[in-house]
């Protein structure tokens, strides 16, 4: 498959392909209007490259002309690829060579399942199918030695399943394309709750335990192409607009709850079913519990849903949302460091914006350093933060996950220590720059010839660390805010004691936890992205802020930078009204951004736009680690 994609790269035009969408490249690098679904930048935020590599500083999406068509067109890898051979008149093949044993249906000698097996037996016990009779014929299943799997009718086809837990594959006897389409628990009576699992035995398992009275209430289906598929709404198969509400309750792993925020960013009122007690699937979850339990769950996640709705509306009314912000960290264990906590708060949520601000939290040991940053991170929208232990030199440009991403390392290595010049490097490029480029030589596989590639990883990034050391990198402290922890006896005592009465358990409920995290996590994520200048400008001149000492002037943008941030996260969805021209382009004008930057300096703040901000800046002066 490497050597295909390689292929198509290679042949595509990409003048012909950005063509076939509307773009005109012009030299190294083209600016366009980002045309993916989702993004709705009012600026020209994305960038094309004249070898066909895309990135778009608004929605974070980037990659290479397969992606750009895959995130067009909202298809699956190798569907994007034969489009694209087929639509360009490319003469790649791809077809794929068999390897291995036949799978074809022919091959297959396909049987009944016979329950007294062993190895069949030992199979339907482990995945808690406790009806195995009824559940093989209700489905249809059939049973292969030769290959040692079974087989699970899909229209034309069969999806087999092997007993020892390898991947799920298609038998290759039918020439028919795999449509996305579900398996439904049972039968479609017009019920109007719609329940979406992952994996045939999980919806086996509820199918053994499952009440006529359930079944008449939620209809229960999976998607036969497995989670990274149901995102594709309203197939033949089934109309989700049928529903009044869906239940997204997928795997408790990463791919399941990044499919279940894909579900809820399509349908909005989806209610994310998430397993208790730390349990994987529902199949091992029903093996500790009754059905009575798994129904309340259900149920009860609607109430739940409901309620942080609730929650949220209250908190988008709130004026000053500072003092609401604190009063539920000091719930999740924030110790004092009210400034502190607020403030990684902010940083991490300017992973919206183009120029993110990150921090350094500097203090002793034992003085609750880890525990804030860990508290601020759940806050966040889910997917969004990564916590390293340690970087390789080369690691991030390897990432190509990183644009509007946060990224925690959990101890600052030594300044200056040379072994880690390079990645200091890479992160002064990444949070100044958001992207950082390197000359790799890599062997042309058609000419055998040595050549020089570009690899690119892109940002922005919000960069987070906590040490003990009084000073690290220079370069890397100025680009970051600098905040230390109180390492005085009485702290560090009082941290402690939370320590403590965390372990005993003498703390908030998980679904009081839960309710904070949930809010605080859908006020984030639907704070608007807006360009950092804009509101640098817009906002913070206006206030004239004078930062003593001599800091020097990245020292000031980092305090007109906080000040800006509470302005945006005080304000959320409604900021983005306030910049009416701030990124838009002017007719017949080059210097648009010169001219938005001397507009807003210039204009002096009216009484109204102050009531409307802040009229008295100096109400925040406690989270600010300077004098004012």
């Amino acid at each position: 498959m490497k050597d295909i994609v390689n292929d198509i790269l290679k042949k595509l035009d990409s003048t012909v392909f950005y063509q076939s969408f509307g773009f005109e490249l012009k030299g190294k690098n083209t600016s366009v209007w980002c045309p993916l679904p989702g993004c709705n930048a009012d600026n020209k935020s994305c960038s094309i490259r004249d070898d066909g590599i895309f990135n778009c500083f608004n929605c974070g999406v980037h990659g290479d002309k397969i992606e750009w068509y895959k995130q067009f067109h909202k298809v699956g890898f190798k569907q994007a690829i034969e489009e694209i051979v087929q639509k360009f008149n490319l003469k790649i093949s791809i077809s794929k060579e068999r390897k291995g044993k036949d799978w074809t249906a022919k091959k297959l000698r396909l049987v009944d399942i016979n329950l007294d097996h062993e190895k069949i037996k030992n199979y339907f016990e482990e995945k808690n199918i406790t009806k195995p009779e009824f559940i093989a014929q209700k489905h249809g299943l059939k049973y292969c030695e030769a290959n040692d799997c079974i087989a699970i009718p899909i229209g034309k086809r069969w999806k087999l399943k092997p007993l020892d837990d390898r991947s799920d594959r298609w038998d290759n006897d039918c020439e028919d394309k795999i449509e996305p389409q579900f398996i439904a628990l049972g039968e479609y009576k017009q019920q109007k709750n719609l329940v979406l699992l992952e994996g045939f035995t999980n919806l086996w398992a509820l199918d053994c335990v499952a009440t006529d009275e359930f079944r008449n209430d939620f209809y229960v289906v999976i998607s036969v192409h497995g989670v990274n598929s149901t995102h594709k709404l309203n197939t033949p198969s089934l109309n989700f607009g049928l529903f009044d509400d869906v239940y997204p309750l997928f795997d408790n792993d990463e791919a399941g709850n990044k499919e279940a925020l894909a579900i809820k960013e399509i349908l909005g009122d989806a209610n994310i079913v998430r397993l208790s007690d730390g349990f994987v699937d529902l199949r091992d979850y029903l093996k500790e519990h009754s059905f009575d339990d798994f129904y309340k769950l259900l149920t009860g996640t609607k109430s739940f849903n409901k309620q942080v709705k609730e929650e949220l509306e209250k908190l988008k009314k709130e004026k000053d949302k500072l003092p609401i912000l604190l009063q539920d960290l000091k719930k999740l264990d924030v110790v004092d460091e009210e400034g502190n906590s607020i403030l990684l708060t902010l940083c991490m949520a300017s992973h919206k914006q183009d120029k993110c601000t990150g921090s350094i939290l500097k203090g002793g040991f034992s003085s609750g350093k880890t525990c804030l940053v860990e508290t601020a991170a759940k806050l966040m929208p889910n997917g969004k933060v990564l916590f390293i232990g340690t970087f390789s030199n080369e690691s991030l440009e390897y990432m190509d996950n990183l644009p509007h991403m946060i990224i925690i390392e959990t101890e600052a290595h030594k300044a200056n220590d040379p072994k880690y010049e390079k990645i200091e490097r890479t992160f002064r490029q990444l949070i100044s720059e958001a992207k950082v480029g390197k000359a790799v030589t890599i062997k042309d596989p058609n000419t055998n010839r040595f050549v020089t590639e570009i690899r690119t990883a892109y940002g922005p990034i919000v960069y987070i660390t906590t040490t003990t050391q009084q000073h690290l990198n220079e370069e890397n402290e100025s680009r970051l805010l600098i905040l230390h922890t109180d390492d005085s006896p009485e702290h560090i005592a009082r941290v402690n004691a939370m320590l403590d009465r965390r372990a005993m358990g003498i703390r908030i409920s998980e679904t009081e936890e839960e309710l904070i995290c949930e809010k605080w996590q859908r006020y984030i994520g639907e704070l608007p992205a807006i360009k950092t200048r804009d509101i640098l400008v817009l906002f913070a001149n206006k206030l004239h802020m004078q930062v003593p000492g001599s800091g020097g002037t990245r020292e000031r943008e980092k305090l007109l930078k906080i000040i800006s941030l509470v302005a945006w996260f005080n304000r959320g969805i409604d900021f983005a009204s306030t910049l009416p021209s701030c990124g838009q382009s002017a007719e017949g004008s080059n210097s648009q951004e010169n001219n938005t930057l001397g507009k807003f300096a210039t204009l002096p703040p009216t009484e109204t736009e102050n009531k409307k901000l802040f009229a008295k800046p100096e109400d925040y002066k406690h989270i600010y680690p300077y004098e004012m």
